[in-house]
Parts: C-alpha cells; structure tokens; sequence
C-alpha cells in the first residue's frame, strides 16, 4: 500500500499536481511516519509554497536530504541563521546535498552580507561539484575573478571530474556492503 501510495505521489509531483500529492501525502505519513515518507510530504508542501509546514515536519529529522530540504524552506522563508545551523551545525565534512550545500551556504552568506564567506562557500560548491553553473555566475557578480580562474582550466576541470567518478564509485562500493 506505501510504495503505490508513494508511486501516486511522485507522480503527482512530476505532472505538476502539487495539491493532490500533497493530499496523498499527508495521507501516507499519517498511516507510516517515516522519516522518509516526511521528506516526501515536506517535499510536496514546498512545492505548494507551504515551506513553514516542511519545516516543521522535518524537525528532529537527521537525514542529509532532509536537513537540505529544511534548509531550503527556511532560506525560501528569510530564516537565514537556522538554515544555516541546518547545513553547517554539524561540520564542513557534514554538509549535506554535497555541492549544492556549500551553494546554499554561499547563498545564505551572500543574503547576510558576508561575501568573503559566500565567495569561499561557492568555491568548496564547485570543488564538489564543477557542473554548478550558479555557483561560478556567484563567484563572477562578487568580482572573485582569481577564484573563478581554477575552474575554467580544463585540466583542472578534468581532474575534479575525475575525483568525482572516484567518490560516487567508492560511494556505491559503500552502499553495497
């Protein structure tokens, strides 16, 4: 019953049915509350703009992608401090969603005016992540062309690829023991 209710709410997602899979979300957590079928229902909640309900289903929450998640709604929100804590309480190393983490973080620093740190966030998202487009446009509106320079080199831009097919292979090795 879960994974067809599951199924009906990604698909609703995918057709743009924000309502409806928020419903059958609601629905799902209310008969198995996961963590994950809560990542789900916030998921639906912010796509219908209800970022504050997300929020606050994925309190105590712990996953990666739940604590991005709330991180997200709360940056939707003007919560800048708390999305923060999300992304960062627990470390650099603990920094979830990978590139895209360090992104937010950058977006976050940059919305408080911190833009040595937002500079430095944009970097680290593009050293776990080259394809980040929005991150090297950040880096280039805050001037930090000597920063921007080491990811226009292909050499460089071939090595950091090469270092990803490395992580996400050993990350599969992981998940399979």
């Amino acid at each position: 019953m879960d994974n067809q209710l599951i199924g009906c709410i990604n698909n609703s997602l995918a057709l743009g049915m924000y309502e409806n899979a928020r419903f059958l979300g609601e629905r799902l957590v209310a008969a198995a509350p996961s963590e994950h079928n809560k990542y789900l229902l916030a998921t639906c909640y912010r796509h219908c703009k209800q970022g504050y309900r997300a929020v606050h289903l994925l309190k105590g929450c712990t996953s990666p992608s739940s604590r991005y998640l709330a991180a997200l709604c709360l940056l939707d929100l003007k919560k800048y401090h708390e999305a923060e804590v999300l992304l960062a309480g627990l470390g650099d190393s603990e920094v979830p969603a990978g590139g895209a983490g360090w992104y937010l973080l950058g977006r976050i620093s940059r919305l408080t005016n911190r833009l040595s740190k937002a500079a430095d966030c944009y970097v680290r998202a593009l050293q776990k992540d080259p394809s980040l487009w929005v991150a090297f446009t950040e880096l280039c509106m805050l001037g930090q062309f000597d920063k921007q320079a080491q990811f226009c080199d292909p050499v460089q831009l071939e090595a950091v690829q090469q270092r990803l097919v490395q992580e996400q292979q050993q990350g599969q090795q992981q998940g399979q023991q």
